[in-house]
């Protein structure tokens, strides 16, 4: 008598299994044990490495921010941004991650040397950084929302699609992630645009070049709470066409929420055909 023996091969996704224990135990050290510093020596070079798993380095980017600030060595945030946006840069979402941590830091420094160092230095002149900070952190979420838009179509992503040919990539975001992410770049806009500074948003921060730090303190600028035009009424920012043709932050603002209440909505349609109904 002979017995068929069949065997299953079940395929292993190590860079997936790396990131679990990368970040669990970089968490566990940094929010549990009270350890940032073993923290920070394991997410760094593993957030910098083109080899981990793609959909998860962006996970990683706050905690070695929240490390480095826990440590007083937040001068060293920038460089290890600016790093990982280079590495990364077909990567949506780690430039999604990379430019709400610019949003997320401290927003100070001195100029020492010729050069800014973010933080309490203690010496060289002060300077204020928002302007510069939210200037970058828009371009990054440009440069996310092109890499998100080249690989999402009109259906939710496909999470078990084999991306194995391309390791620098994320897989596609799905429509209600693309709608957060919206949200957030709308945030991003809005962010030292609000109460006494909502007039600022009447316009268009360049996303090419960076604006200087700022030597005064522009968390004191002032202005009306509503802006108005030259009859005395009040700005209200229509919709434009697309992001390129806004001629306005504020349009720009409307723009992506748009585009956040878009995705919504075509994600709840798309449940309806992808969730089973309950007897």
């Amino acid at each position: 008598m002979c017995v068929a023996t069949c065997v299953v091969f079940v395929p292993v996704n190590r860079a997936e299994d790396r990131a679990n224990d990368v970040l669990a135990r970089a968490k566990e050290k940094l929010r549990e044990e009270n350890l940032p510093k073993e923290a920070l020596e394991s997410l760094r070079p593993w957030s910098l490495d083109p080899g981990s798993d793609p959909d998860r380095i962006g996970e990683a980017v706050p905690l070695v921010v929240e490390a480095l600030a826990r440590l007083n060595r937040i001068n060293e945030a920038d460089e290890y941004l600016e790093k990982t946006a280079a590495v990364h840069a077909r990567n949506g979402k780690v430039l999604h991650a990379v430019a709400m941590a610019y949003v997320s830091l401290q927003h100070f420094g001195h100029v020492i040397d010729n050069r800014f160092v973010r933080g309490n230095a203690g010496t060289g002149q002060w300077q204020d950084s928002r302007d510069r900070d939210r200037a970058r952190a828009l371009s990054l979420m440009r440069a996310a929302e092109k890499r998100f838009i080249d690989g999402v179509d009109n259906r939710v992503a496909d999470n078990s699609a084999d991306n194995s040919a391309d390791n620098s990539a994320a897989k596609p975001v799905a429509k209600r992630e693309l709608g957060e992410f919206y949200l957030d770049f709308a945030a991003c806009l809005l962010w030292q645009r609000e109460g006494n500074t909502a007039w600022r948003l009447q316009t268009t921060t360049d996303l090419e070049s960076l604006p200087d730090y700022d030597a005064g303190n522009a968390r004191f600028a002032g202005g009306t709470f509503a802006p108005v035009d030259s009859d005395g009424n009040p700005v209200c920012y229509t919709l434009p066409e697309t992001f390129e043709s806004a001629r306005s932050d504020g349009q720009r603002w409307r723009w992506c929420l748009d585009r956040a209440a878009n995705a919504a909505q075509l994600a709840k349609h798309l449940e309806s055909y992808t969730t089973p109904n309950n007897p």
